[in-house]
């Protein structure tokens, strides 16, 4: 399955997240852990194992609980990565749905995000949306 591979890919992987092929680059995943702005660039959040966090030691922003996204561990969900499919509760609408490389609004809309290097993990992804898209996130 797509999705397996796309969001269980080695924490080392580098992406430049672009809104399409050859796009300017909106967001870097560095293979240290780090969102950033570009390559040696302004670190952005700092990826903890499942904890994304402003940085080494900060306190949290966001829990990947498994396919749930938490504020903080037995917090309430914030969003399920549900397959492909990024929803507000299981079975929900789909919110945003990510296909390596593509992420769209759903599985026929248009690109909203080009994922230019390797899959991204759940938690990665979590984080990439986060910062692009904090109104995902709910209050």
């Amino acid at each position: 399955m797509v999705l397996v591979w796309a969001w269980g890919a080695a924490a080392n992987a580098q992406t430049d997240v672009r809104p399409s092929p050859g796009g300017e680059r909106l967001l870097f995943v560095d293979n240290d852990g780090s969102v950033r702005d570009r390559p040696g660039g302004a670190r952005l959040l700092f990826l903890d194992g499942n904890d994304i966090r402003l940085g080494p030691g900060a306190e949290r922003v966001l829990f990947v609980d498994g396919p749930d996204v938490r504020r903080a561990p037995g917090g309430p969900r914030r969003l399920v990565l549900d397959g492909d499919d990024v929803r507000r509760v299981p079975g929900g609408e789909i919110l945003r749905h990510v296909r390596h490389p593509d992420v769209r609004p759903d599985a026929r809309g248009e690109r909203l995000y080009f994922l230019d290097g390797a899959p991204l993990t759940r938690v990665q992804l979590v984080a990439v949306l986060y910062l692009l898209e904090p109104g995902l996130f709910g209050g």
